[in-house]
């Protein structure tokens, strides 16, 4: 019965280490609780860097929509008509651009567009694209020229700021594109039509 007794505890005993033998081979090593540790953080940083990127947008939507909804009382009304007696796109009296069909660019802006000149804009590739077709629909070829720069610098009128601010706010918003990529590539525009202007006038002379 000794003999017995002690063969059953050299198996139990036999047993437990095996067991524990098996339950210390699941243990991590130190150098992999450190690569758990460092492929943990970059992680988090990645998660901080995305969350920064969308609150630095988010703020920049947020000051172009306070820009737009702003800026309808800041500057007179600038439109023209059109050769079927409409008014061409700009700033027009809500009332006047509701009886002619037009609806606003961007929400409480004051600067008023016909529809289809949403649906084309809407379909552009890009945010700057976007810009630059809007420029198309407030201005002509030869007022881009004349006004000779966006925002009026060096002696230059400009184009309406105004008009400019809600262009900007709806490329950014509708777009995937930088407030600061938007003016430069409506900068470009103006830059590429007064050059290529002046070249067609030194070839007429």
């Amino acid at each position: 019965m000794k003999f017995l007794t002690a063969s059953l505890q050299g198996k139990k005993s036999g047993s437990y280490l095996t067991t524990h033998a098996d339950e210390m081979e699941t243990i991590p090593t130190e150098d992999e609780i450190e690569k758990c540790k460092s492929a943990l953080k970059e992680k988090e940083q990645g998660v901080n860097a995305v969350q920064k990127k969308l609150a630095e947008m988010e703020k920049e939507l947020e000051t172009l929509r306070s820009t737009s909804c702003t800026c309808a009382t800041s500057q007179p009304g600038e439109w023209k008509t059109q050769k079927n007696g409409l008014p061409r796109a700009g700033v027009i009296p809500k009332d006047l651009a509701e009886k002619s069909g037009m609806m606003e660019l961007m929400p409480n802006s004051g600067v008023f567009v016909y529809p289809k000149d949403i649906r084309l804009s809407g379909k552009k590739e890009s945010g700057t694209a976007m810009a630059r077709y809007l420029m198309s629909v407030f201005y002509t070829n030869e007022e881009l020229v004349l006004r000779g720069n966006l925002m009026g610098t060096n002696g230059k009128n400009g184009l309406n700021r105004q008009i400019v601010n809600t262009i900007i706010a709806f490329a950014v918003i509708k777009g995937k594109d930088t407030e600061s990529a938007i003016k430069y590539s409506m900068r470009t525009k103006i830059s590429a039509l007064i050059s290529h202007e002046r070249k067609k006038t030194n070839v007429d002379n």
